[in-house]
């Protein structure tokens, strides 16, 4: 009975990511912002030929080493050529199965089916996704999340079941997800704070963990050399100065308007002006340091384990894209696709101990009804707004109207529009 329970779940949930998604497949390329770079105009995808697959593997693109991404193009190619259906059609694919995936290693973790169910829905139609799904370019960040979420059922699995080729498998997948895109690479710390917390000192395996932080340093050390090849990561930017000068006390209120978005997903935009800020000593900054300061000693000092090991994985899938190293881009919405899952349940796991204490004082608790009622309003307006913000990304033209209508002060969403108005001949 609960596998067949299980069973309609993951495809409740994956016809439910399709279907919402489902009509960005008449989408056009953003050729503009990656997609000529990436697909249009990359020969290197047309045929599954064997000095085609050398290219990609050898050839960073963007400024990136993604190789995983730019093969999954060529499957895309030789099904229609340049139609954009294909590539659109196989990022709602690679979400639908992340949406199951969310689902089974929430599950796995928390032992709570309903918790997981809930975050799994709330994953599959929050509208900070729409960005990862209706962007072919982002084909990275759905294919990262994808083997990352695989290998770590799979490892799970091993942990309790043992077998060589479980292990190599997670392994793979893993080391697939990294040279997908490298916001995984800190994965096998999230393992291992996991190990930490549940099992006893005489059980933990630490040690296995090792090869796949090996995959993961040596996934980074790629990255950041194409990147410094490139324009991704500018050598002039790596001084102290420049960073806690500007980058890290700019970057401390973005923490907390990732955390708004999340919560409010309201003026969503591909392309964000980000107010700058050079000292630590700035009212703005230094509340946002202390608040955050006081959030995470608050959890990891005075709350239960399942809502530490959440934080950790928040900040463990955020840390490659917090600008750490700086990457030229202070926020987007696509850096939140796996964070996401940790404040979802941190989140939740808040107000159900909220809840259950005001249960236990017989004060103003709200029915079990009561809260369900709550949840699918939720689920309903996030998937209102998702439907809506997918409408943006159907060409070049809607997405950079409306970015430039956000962000006037910004010279990048104009220089693209006026690309756009010039491609329609909209001189």
């Amino acid at each position: 009975m609960k596998l067949k329970t299980e069973h309609f779940l993951g495809l409740f949930l994956f016809v439910l990511s399709a279907a919402l998604y489902w009509k960005t497949t008449a989408f056009g390329f953003q050729y503009s912002w990656d997609d000529g770079l990436y697909v249009v105009d990359n020969s290197h995808i047309r045929g599954f030929s064997w000095s085609n697959i050398v290219a990609i593997l050898t050839t960073p693109v963007v400024s990136n080493y993604f190789p995983v991404q730019i093969l999954s193009y060529l499957f895309d190619y030789a099904a229609g050529g340049l139609n954009p259906f294909w590539y659109h059609l196989t990022n709602i694919l690679l979400h639908a199965a992340n949406t199951v995936l969310v689902y089974a290693v929430i599950n796995r973790f928390n032992e709570d089916r309903r918790l997981a169910f809930f975050v799994a829905v709330l994953f599959a139609v929050h509208p900070i996704n729409v960005e990862s799904v209706a962007w072919v370019s982002q084909r990275k960040t759905l294919l990262s999340a994808f083997f990352a979420l695989s290998a770590i059922l799979l490892y799970l699995r091993w942990r309790d079941r043992g077998g060589a080729v479980r292990y190599g498998a997670a392994l793979v997948l893993f080391t697939l997800s990294v040279f997908s895109k490298t916001m995984t690479v800190l994965l096998p710390l999230v393992l291992a704070y996991h190990e930490w917390l549940f099992r006893d000192a005489d059980k933990r395996r630490l040690t296995s963990l090792l090869p796949f932080l090996s995959v993961g340093i040596l996934a980074g050390l790629t990255t950041t050399l194409a990147s410094l090849k490139g324009t991704a990561l500018a050598p002039s930017t790596l001084n102290m100065g420049l960073l806690f000068g500007m980058i890290y006390p700019t970057m401390l209120p973005v923490y907390w308007k990732y955390a708004g978005l999340l919560l409010w997903p309201d003026n969503l935009s591909a392309f964000y002006d980000t107010p700058i800020y050079q000292s630590f000593l700035q009212p703005v900054v230094a509340t946002s340091l202390l608040a955050l300061a006081g959030i995470l000693v608050l959890i990891f000092f005075k709350s239960d384990r399942r809502m530490r090991f959440w934080c950790a994985w928040t900040v463990l899938t955020f840390l490659p894209t917090s600008n750490i190293l700086p990457i030229q881009i202070f926020y987007a919405d696509r850096f939140m696709y796996l964070p996401q899952l940790g404040f979802f349940m941190c989140v939740s796991l808040a107000v159900l101990h909220v809840h259950s204490r005001l249960a236990r004082q017989r004060s103003c608790s709200l029915p079990r009804v009561g809260v369900w009622i709550g949840l699918c309003l939720i689920t309903t307006v996030s998937a209102g707004a998702t439907w809506k913000q997918m409408d943006i990304w159907r060409n070049e033209i809607t997405l950079w109207e409306d970015t430039a209508a956000k962000s006037p002060n910004l010279h990048t969403p104009r220089l693209n529009l006026g690309v756009a108005y010039e491609k329609a001949g909209r001189l």
